[in-house]
């Protein structure tokens, strides 16, 4: 029989203890010898499956790897390390909250080790260096920011720095947790289980108004010293009677906190409370330190009027309460940081000049390698791109519906009425199939007491999100009482049902992964009653009438989450195993909270579906990309020694149908000039011009260069890379590849692609670059003469679309290279260097590398050109205007290219190029406002 979690983990406590009475270090036990350990010390003897879930579960906790992630700061000539100065001077410091916090991630949270380590030694340290001096005499205000992936851990994090600044000084905390109440409570749970140790219940039950409950929860389990003060709860913001009853001093405090939602008549609540109570009366300043760690800090925070108007009013009063305090630090936290650097850096009124830039610090951090983020989701190669279903029973009108005339009974699309009440789509119910299913296996894998939760996001209509609830809790009783009533013990009286059909139809074709459990143990009547029964069907969202996700008062909770707003920015949704998301929101960053399917799935990674359309997945997969190059570049910028102030305008923009942010958030980008670094990059033409002439044009002119290089002895020779024979010209002068660029019509689109600018640079670097290698990439199709000088060469083949007049190659997935072809013109030594490079960057040597690794570790080698001669295919369900595209033609194929610099140390600084990108506007000009829910 499997054990359960928990006595996994008890079992694992004894081993660890065991063990270290021997002398052995179990976090220093080699792979090769866990089992060893395992069998030597556990308690009780070990099946082979026991043995199996508590090997997984130790390699789960002792070979995770995390590294430090990077940051730029406002001044590098004298950084501020107030904090290592501290340490290293031998000055006693009381790491109370920090050693409480410490143990419990460990022993409670389960959280590995080495990420706790590197967290303790190396993130949190340079945080601390990075705010104020709680200390000093002087008054300060500093500003950062961290950005961290969605579900990543930064609630950990910054509970972190919480428990180190408090040690260190810092009396008082203001901790914004978002617009919802929903998500203030659990904030506000989490900070009492890391920080203050004690929970207080009951305080709504307006019978017995005395009878408050205070429990010991989290650190206060090991560890009763109450010295942390919280004037907020669980059940009340700082809002009602509850602080009415507040005469506490700041004073008589350690540490004092405040879990606050970003609500005007809370935070102005709470700024006249600390004005009258506690500032000065002839400074009109609080004279205790302040820590304001703003989570979600993009949403709501930023200031979304105009320059010449009042700030808007939630910005205003965070600003407020920033300047009553003398010594004041503020941290923004978002996984989505985009409009964070839109904010002004340069407001020049006396109000508008303490915004909430952070002005002093960027911090990016890098998740744990056990993280389920886009990447691996929504990449090409991604480790659980397995994991995502598409929705296929939904079809979109070409044409937008006028919403006035929509009929309300008909199938669901993404624009709808508040009042709809169709058909929902079939594959909605294969996901709830499928949730049930899910929760059998876990059941029978041991983890029947963990939370399992559905969520269904496809409306932020109320009403909508109410039908939908109906909808699935009726599905959901039919389903239980089919089986509780209909089924038999015997199964094989079970197989004409069509509740077992179905279900044995979504377990064959979505859980083909799953060895250790077979359908055999699944379908049988006690199992799959144990894994339907006790399932609540919830709306969550930011209307009052929301209903309550409540993991505290039962940790076993089994829930269908239906919202939409609410379901996203924070928001935790535990044992989270199936997504159904059918949403077509306007933005990266909005798109990007609702992905609450990000995260960690220990001991069920194999079993999380996520049901979407295939065009947000590709919006996921852009967005993914463009966060992760906004985060690369600050890498970048800090070997540069380039500030917060230099950050704020590059954000990739590649997307014809999402904005980066909310519109009003992007106010001072409206040239959106992007500086754009040739060095250590490549670039490449995934779109084509839908007009065969200019097409043949650009294939003519490529056979013609090819020759002029041959016969001006710059010939082609096969060179073997990764098994592939290509056609290589080493040392081709770079005037060549000049004038190259000149003779090309690329499309606009491909704004990466900019000949013009391409064209000067190679003129500018000629010094630096005087020679470039030029590669000819082949694929799998016929032979193709390209030059009468060298055989036949193999085309490239890639699908495709057309919209917008332009030819998407690989569809909307727009990707015309992969990693292996930048590797061209490398010799063995170089490559081998290339990667000792980026395994000290943190690659872990299973993910691809990307393209930019063979430039961005490889200075010494030459710029590189990939031509590529496509064949573009069409499918039997191509529009005509893709068949009338390929027999214009005329039989002739098409070229793309990529284009490759290595890095330069100087190259950073002194070669930008400037792009005006005027689009952003139009797209968001007739897409819904997602911050509000009707």
């Amino acid at each position: 029989m499997s054990l359960t979690s928990q006595k996994i983990e008890a079992i694992l406590r004894v081993i660890c203890d065991t063990a270290f009475i021997d002398g052995i270090d179990v976090y220093a036990t080699p792979e090769d010898a866990v089992e060893t350990v395992i069998r030597k010390y556990s308690p009780i003897p070990l099946d082979d499956e026991n043995l199996s879930n508590l090997k997984r579960e130790f390699e789960s906790r002792f070979y995770i790897a995390q590294v430090e992630g990077s940051s730029i700061i406002d001044d590098y000539e004298h950084p501020s390390d107030w904090y290592t100065k501290l340490r290293e001077s031998g000055s006693y410091i009381d790491d109370f909250f920090w050693k409480r916090y410490k143990d419990y991630l460990i022993r409670d949270e389960g959280l590995n080790v080495n990420v706790v380590n590197v967290l303790d030694y190396n993130i949190l340290p340079a945080l601390m260096n990075y705010i104020g001096n709680p200390s000093a005499k002087e008054e300060f205000s500093r500003r950062g920011l961290i950005i961290g992936d969605v579900q990543s851990g930064k609630t950990s994090t910054y509970t972190g720095l919480i428990c180190k600044a408090a040690d260190a000084g810092y009396k008082i905390v203001i901790l914004l947790t978002g617009v919802t109440e929903t998500l203030r409570s659990q904030t506000q749970e989490r900070i009492e289980q890391g920080i203050i140790g004690q929970t207080i219940t009951g305080l709504k039950n307006e019978k017995t108004p005395n009878g408050a409950k205070r429990q010991w929860v989290g650190v206060g389990r090991y560890d009763k010293r109450l010295v942390a003060t919280a004037m907020t709860s669980i059940e009340y913001d700082f809002v009602g009677n509850i602080d009415k009853r507040l005469t506490i001093s700041l004073e008589t405090n350690k540490l004092v906190l405040f879990i606050v939602k970003k609500n005007v008549k809370v935070l102005n609540k709470l700024y006249n409370w600390l004005y009258e109570s506690n500032a000065d009366s002839s400074s009109g300043k609080i004279n205790f330190p302040m820590l304001m760690i703003d989570d979600e800090s993009d949403n709501a925070s930023v200031n979304t009027n105009k320059e010449e108007d009042d700030p808007t009013r939630t910005n205003e009063i965070i600003r407020k309460l920033l300047k009553i305090f003398r010594q004041n630090s503020y941290v923004g936290v978002t996984a989505t940081p985009f409009a964070n650097v839109f904010i002004n850096p340069d407001s020049k009124e006396e109000m508008l000049g303490d915004d909430l830039f952070p002005r002093n610090f960027i911090y990016a951090l890098t998740p744990p390698t056990n993280y389920i983020g886009a990447s691996s989701i929504y990449t090409d190669n991604g480790k659980y791109a397995d994991s995502l279903v598409y929705i296929h029973d939904v079809d979109e009108p070409e044409e937008p519906i006028d919403r006035s005339v929509y009929t309300n009974d008909e199938g669901f699309f993404y624009k709808h009425s508040k009042e709809w009440h169709g058909i929902l789509p079939d594959s909605l119910n294969d996901a709830i199939y499928c949730y049930f299913l899910t929760n059998v296996i876990r059941i029978l894998r041991g983890d029947g007491s963990e939370p399992m939760t559905m969520m269904i996001n496809m409306s932020r209509f109320v009403k909508v999100q109410k039908y939908v609830q109906e909808y699935v809790s009726d599905f959901y009783h039919r389903i239980f009482n089919t089986i509780r009533i209909d089924f038999s013990d015997n199964d094989r009286e079970n197989i004409n049902l069509q509740l077992y059909k179905s279900f044995h139809r979504c377990w064959t074709h979505y859980f083909k992964n799953i060895v250790d459990i077979d359908w055999e143990q699944v379908s049988k009547k006690s199992n799959l009653l144990q894994g339907v029964e006790d399932v609540q069907v919830l709306v969550v969202n930011s209307s009052k009438t929301s209903e309550k996700l409540d993991y505290t008062k039962n940790k076993s909770l089994r829930v269908i989450a239906i919202g939409g707003l609410a379901l996203s920015r924070g928001l935790t949704l535990k044992g989270l195993v199936i997504s159904y998301f059918y949403r077509n929101t306007a933005t990266y960053d909005v798109l990007m909270q609702m992905g609450r399917w990000f995260g960690y799935r220990r001991n069920y990674d194999d079993l999380f579906r996520i049901w979407i359309s295939r065009q947000s997945a590709e919006w996921y997969r852009d967005i993914s990309e463009a966060t992760e190059e906004l985060k690369g570049e600050i890498g970048k910028m800090r070997e540069a020694e380039l500030t917060p102030n230099d950050f704020g305008l590059r954000v990739r923009d590649d997307s014809d149908d999402l904005g980066i942010t909310a519109r009003n958030k992007m106010r001072y980008t409206s040239n959106h000039i992007e500086q754009l670094s040739y060095w250590g990059r490549v670039f490449d033409t995934p779109y084509l011009s839908s007009d065969p002439i200019r097409c043949k044009n650009n294939t003519k002119v490529t056979k013609d260069f090819i020759n002029k290089l041959i016969i001006a002895g710059h010939g082609f020779k096969k060179q073997n890379m990764d098994n592939r024979m290509l056609y290589l010209s080493r040392d081709v002068p770079s005037w060549n590849i000049k004038l190259f660029m000149d003779l090309l019509t690329i499309h606009k689109s491909n704004i990466h692609f900019d000949t013009e600018q391409i064209a000067k640079f190679i003129e500018d670097s000629n010094t630096d670059l005087p020679r470039y290698d030029v590669v000819l990439i082949e694929g799998e199709q016929d032979g193709y003469e390209v030059s009468r000088h060298i055989d036949k060469i193999k085309p490239v083949s890639r699908g495709f679309d057309i919209t917008n007049e332009r030819i998407n190659i690989n569809k909307r997935r727009g990707r015309l290279t992969s990693p292996s072809d930048a590797k061209q013109g490398l010799i063995a030594s170089q490559i081998d260097s290339a990667k000792e490079q980026a395994v000290m960057d943190g690659w872990n040597g299973i993910q691809t590398l990307p393209r930019e690794t063979w430039f961005k570790y490889v200075p010494d080698r030459n710029p590189l050109l990939m031509i590529y001669f496509i064949k573009l295919k069409s499918d039997e369900n191509a529009a005509q205007k893709e068949n009338e595209f390929i027999d214009g033609m005329g039989g002739e194929l098409n070229v793309g290219f990529a284009i490759g610099f290595p890095a330069s140390s100087t190259g950073i600084k002194a070669d930008k190029h400037l792009y005006r990108v005027n689009r952003v506007y139009e797209r968001q000009a007739n897409q819904e406002d997602e911050s509000i829910e009707e």
